[in-house]
């Protein structure tokens, strides 16, 4: 039977963490709105020129946001199949390494996962309003129990099965909106939707030049509906895990996700960030409440659905706003309306899609909620595992 000994967690980290990474030379880069609450792995690992700024990392480390509220909301992750096995990434990231012969980097992050030492770190928080940080030195103090380096493989592995799983759903869960997305530029870019062959294209007389007869360029102003709503969401009513995003106009934007049953805005609506920091969508057509955005819906379900309203509005040349994000630009925007039979084919086609998104992400979440169920207990030994 494996017995578990009281150390410091500093005593299993690397007190020196050296990344060579030189100026001018572009890296493997995690920012920290790529770091989703409850998943192990980032987003999105971008590439990024390294300008001399940044935390340093290299495969098997584990990033812990030192910030609120993101520490708060428990942005932790591990990172893997970095470029040359090496990156950066935001600056506020501690970035905490395994000893190799007193941890396990999997076990080491699984470790970093207890809310017990997520609350020690938050309690250490110093600074201004909004911009506290946490103090590295209570990570290094915080005591735990710890196996053997054989233990240790074998509840990291355990966990890890749990984690792979979410990470196989995720791609899945990508490939399929890369489905969704290639429908809609199949139908209403290339206009090989079904029965083109058999319909003439028009001069519209727009930027849109030949379109199929009896379609429509119309303006996204005159298709929307605002949807107000007197509710104010308050950061501490974010969850981590769950089906439906809230969206937040803060640097992060997505802050968090409600479950099934409490969803705050339990609709299909589309959220824009209607400010100059930044324009984001939520996923469609999963529902959402919005803090300080505008939450809209289309006014004409027979030939503008969500679905389509939704593609329509991310596939529109917004670029031109970067500098400008404001919803009267959203407004001025010329999209294509369809035909009512191929507007609610693409509808149904869409929501199959979401369909299976949607089974997938909950699957997600119920096995998110019984892995962290496990890590209190399997890492601290409260649990045996054979």
């Amino acid at each position: 039977m494996a017995i578990f000994q009281k150390v410091q967690l500093g005593d299993l980290l690397e007190k020196k963490i050296k990344v060579d990474i030189k100026k001018g030379i572009e890296y493997s880069f995690v920012p920290m709105e790529n770091v989703d609450p409850g998943s192990k792995y980032p987003r999105i690992i971008e590439s990024k020129i390294f300008n001399g700024s940044g935390s340093r990392f290299a495969d098997e480390d584990t990033l812990f946001a030192r910030i609120t509220p993101c520490l708060q909301n428990k942005k932790i992750v591990k990172v893997k199949n970095l470029r040359n096995g090496i990156g950066f990434g935001s600056t506020e990231f501690f970035i905490l390494r395994a000893k190799k012969d007193r941890a396990v980097p999997d076990y080491l992050h699984y470790i970093t996962k207890l809310d017990d030492l997520i609350h020690t770190a938050i309690l250490s928080m110093v600074g201004a309003s909004g911009r506290q940080r946490a103090d590295l030195k209570s990570i290094h103090e915080y005591e735990v129990n710890v196996p053997d380096i054989p233990t240790q493989t074998r509840i990291a592995s355990v966990l890890s099965a749990y984690d792979d799983l979410i990470e196989n759903n995720e791609k899945r869960i990508k490939a399929l909106e890369e489905m969704a997305q290639l429908l809609y530029t199949e139908w209403f870019v290339k206009f090989k939707f079904p029965g083109h062959e058999k319909v003439k294209m028009v001069d519209s007389g727009t930027e849109y030049d030949m379109v199929p007869e009896g379609w429509e360029v119309v303006n996204v102003g005159d298709l929307l509906e605002i949807v107000k709503r007197k509710i104010k969401l308050r950061t501490n009513e974010y969850h981590t895990v769950g089906l439906y995003p809230i969206v937040d106009q803060g640097k992060d934007f997505i802050a968090g996700y409600t479950d099934n049953e409490g969803a705050i805005y339990n609709e299909n609506l589309i959220v824009f960030g209607d400010h100059t920091r930044c324009l984001k969508f939520c996923n469609f057509p999963f529902a959402c409440g919005a803090d300080g955005t505008q939450l809209l819906k289309t006014n004409s379900d027979e030939r503008m659905p969500q679905t389509l309203l939704y593609y329509s509005v991310i596939n529109a040349d917004l670029q031109n706003y970067s500098y400008a994000r404001h919803f009267k630009f959203l407004k001025a925007l010329n999209i294509l309306k369809p035909d009512s039979v191929i507007a609610k084919s693409f509808d149904k086609a869409v929501n199959q899609t979401y369909q299976q998104i949607k089974q997938l992400r909950q699957q997600n979440v119920n096995t998110g909620k019984i892995r962290d169920l496990l890590i209190p207990q399997l890492v601290t030994g409260k649990r045996k595992i054979n």
